[in-house]
């Protein structure tokens, strides 16, 4: 709930030391590390430092877009990326806040970029409120139909965020 300065008031030393308490936590209970949801370049690498400085475990790392193609902080698809290879990650990820259609650029310029594995988790389209709900307007088969695109671009994994079901999953 906090951002690194000198957008907010934590310490990068701070924010290492806080993942660093969690990474020891759950380091001998889990196979890998996922950072995701991360807005932020300079707390993705606070992530990662912690957690390669306390294990050799895999870690996944995933960064995620707002409309205009940038991170929150404004890294591009391309500076994401080569920050996160150049930190020694195993594999590159999006994430959350834009759907598949919205996202599909945004991969583009990753796989461009990547040279290690690619995950994408495409949120089931981009919120909508009605009736005092969140819904999400992309169906299991728009899903699919994105995905399929996007395996035959290369990505090596994908899953759902926000709004996405077991049947967008299972969707072919």
């Amino acid at each position: 709930g906090k951002l690194l300065k000198p957008l907010g008031d934590l310490d990068f030393e701070d924010a290492v030391e806080a993942f660093k308490e969690q990474v020891i936590l759950a380091r001998d209970d889990v196979d890998g590390f996922i950072i995701e949801t991360m807005t932020d370049l300079h707390e993705v690498k606070a992530a990662m430092l912690a957690i390669q400085e306390n294990t050799d475990k895999p870690l996944f790392v995933s960064v995620t877009f707002q409309e205009n193609g940038n991170m929150l902080t404004g890294a591009s698809p391309e500076q994401a990326v080569a920050l996160i290879e150049g930190l020694g990650a195993d594999v590159v990820a999006v994430n959350c806040a834009l759907g598949p259609n919205e996202l599909e650029s945004i991969i583009m310029r990753m796989l461009n970029t990547a040279r290690i594995p690619m995950l994408v988790q495409p949120n089931a389209g981009l919120p909508k409120f009605r009736n005092g709900q969140t819904v999400y307007d992309v169906g299991p088969d728009e899903f699919s139909d994105y995905i399929r695109k996007f395996a035959q671009a290369g990505i090596s994994g994908f899953g759902g965020c926000c709004g996405t079901t077991p049947a967008h999953i299972k969707a072919r």
